[in-house]
C-alpha cells in the first residue's frame, strides 16, 4: 500500500473496492484549470475514488473532475461515464484520492462513424452526416 503524503484534509470514509477503469480528468487550483490528463482508477467507494494518473499532477491541485469509463452500457449499447467532482483528499505524485462532492452518470459521446459508399470508380469512405453518395459521385 502506498502512503499518501499531501492534502490530508479528510479521512477516507467507507469501504473501497478494487476497480480498474480508464478515466480522463481536469485538475483545478482555486477554481482555475491547471491540468488535464488521463489515468486509471485503483479503488472506488460510495464516497470517493483512488486513482493513478498517467503523469504527475501539479502539487497545487486541490480539486478534480473525473470522467470514468463505466464498465456497463445501457440496454441499447450506449456507453456510460461516471462523472465525479470533489476535493483532493490525499496526493502523492501520480497517486490521488478524490472524495465526491457531486457525481452523476452521463452517456459517453459517440464517435462519428463512417459508412462505405461504392461508386463506379471504387469505394469511398464518408463520415456520417457528410455528403451523400449521389453528391459524392458528382465530385
Amino acid at each position: 500500500m502506498v502512503a499518501f503524503a499531501k492534502h490530508h484534509r479528510r479521512q477516507s470514509v467507507g469501504a473501497y473496492y478494487p476497480l480498474k477503469l480508464a478515466f480522463s480528468y481536469t485538475a483545478y487550483c482555486d477554481g482555475h484549470v491547471v491540468q488535464r490528463g488521463t489515468g486509471e482508477t485503483a479503488e472506488i467507494s460510495s464516497s470517493g475514488v483512488r486513482v493513478k494518473t498517467a503523469e504527475s499532477v501539479d502539487e497545487n491541485v486541490n480539486q478534480m473532475r473525473l470522467a470514468i469509463a463505466w464498465p456497463v452500457a445501457l440496454d441499447d449499447g450506449t456507453k456510460l461515464q461516471l462523472v465525479v467532482q470533489g476535493p483532493v483528499a490525499h496526493a502523492a505524485a501520480t497517486l490521488m484520492e478524490v472524495t465526491f462532492w457531486q457525481y452523476e452518470f452521463r452517456t459517453a459521446a459517440r464517435r462519428a462513424g463512417s459508412v462505405e459508399v461504392v461508386l463506379h470508380n471504387g469505394p469511398f469512405l464518408l463520415a456520417k452526416g457528410s455528403q451523400s453518395a449521389s453528391s459524392a459521385a458528382a465530385v
